[in-house]
């Protein structure tokens, strides 16, 4: 069977009037009337467009979902970095501060072992 015959044999007979338009399609690329076959003779039923609908709302949440439990957890880890390092820095700097008092207490005995 021919492409062509094979397409008018797959038209449901309510498209059938629809025949004037398909000519043009003899003389195009195998690719472009496989995808044209593919939408010939399908009914549009508007219950699988409904369940396509909610199945691609739940998608949609389902993602949306995951986005935000990816984009809090990235959030606390940055958190805890920040937390981190605030905690470093503190402890940095209070160990400067006792490293210049204890500078500044040896400096003051030296000062005194040579004032005897």
């Amino acid at each position: 069977m021919s492409l062509w015959a094979h397409i008018e044999a797959s038209i449901e007979p309510e498209l059938a009037a629809t025949r004037w338009i398909m000519p043009f399609m003899r003389r195009q690329h195998a690719s472009e009337v496989n995808a044209a076959r593919f939408f010939v003779g399908r009914r549009l039923h508007w219950q699988r467009m409904g369940d396509l609908e909610r199945r691609i709302e739940q998608e949609r949440a389902r993602v949306e979902a995951e986005y935000r439990l990816v984009l809090k957890s990235s959030v606390e880890f940055e958190k805890r970095i920040r937390d981190r390092w605030r905690e470093k820095c503190l402890a940095k700097n209070r160990r400067i501060t006792e490293l210049e008092e204890r500078v500044a207490d040896l400096e003051r005995r030296l000062g005194e072992r040579e004032g005897l």
